[in-house]
């Protein structure tokens, strides 16, 4: 069951829906692996998608959004509780447990046997749900903090780049006066050279 719905959480990935970074979802799903969910969910308390892991089973990714929403509304009411998966399809409900104001965990499951033995499960759910969200919000900090760090790193290299500029025109610069100032030099030489020659000349033309 795993390998299936590892593989049908790429193509949800591929779907434009957040996939299981985490890794936090595989492991609840393997826990719930009798109950055979379809797909789990980890969402924020408005019912936006943070993370998803399985199979949707008949749910587009624009029905999952829309169930889990349904979701997010009817928490707000009691805690746990079930929404249907598609409108009209009496066979797959969404299950879900709230985390505090935080967020949701959702579970879409077809042939729902026992709802009121479900529900028992809601308090390990709920604790499970919990260390999910904080595990998704820890890798999104440090994906930031690498971000940053990137971000940093670039900033260095371009300073690096711009001293080393610097350096390098300061270099030439003063090459160049070096080079002027030695042409200077070199000309008053031949200038002085030239005037003792023409002194001495005239001087041998008097005598």
């Amino acid at each position: 069951m795993n390998s299936l719905l590892e593989t049908v959480d790429l193509l949800f990935a591929a779907e434009g829906l957040p996939g299981d970074s985490t890794g936090s979802l595989a492991e609840i799903a393997e826990w719930l692996k009798t109950l055979h969910p379809r797909c789990l969910v980890l969402a924020n308390g408005a019912g936006s998608l943070l993370a998803t892991f399985g199979s949707n089973g008949a749910l587009a990714p624009d029905a999952l959004r829309r169930a889990v929403k349904r979701l997010a509304a009817r928490l707000a009411e009691e805690n746990p509780a079930f929404v249907d998966g598609v409108p009209g399809s009496a066979d797959e409900q969404v299950f879900g447990v709230r985390l505090d104001l935080c967020g949701l965990l959702a579970v879409v499951l077809s042939d729902v046997e026992d709802p009121i033995a479900l529900k028992r499960l809601a308090p390990v759910l709920r604790s499970c749900g919990l260390l999910a969200l904080k595990r998704v919000k820890d890798s999104e900090e440090i994906g930031r903090l690498k971000a940053a760090v990137r971000q940093l790193i670039a900033e260095q290299d371009t300073l690096k780049a711009a001293h080393a500029k610097a350096i390098a025109e300061a270099v030439a610069e003063q090459e160049q006066r070096v080079r002027e100032e030695q042409q200077r030099e070199a000309m008053q030489k031949v200038c002085q050279a030239t005037e003792a020659a023409n002194r001495a000349k005239s001087e041998f033309w008097r005598t």
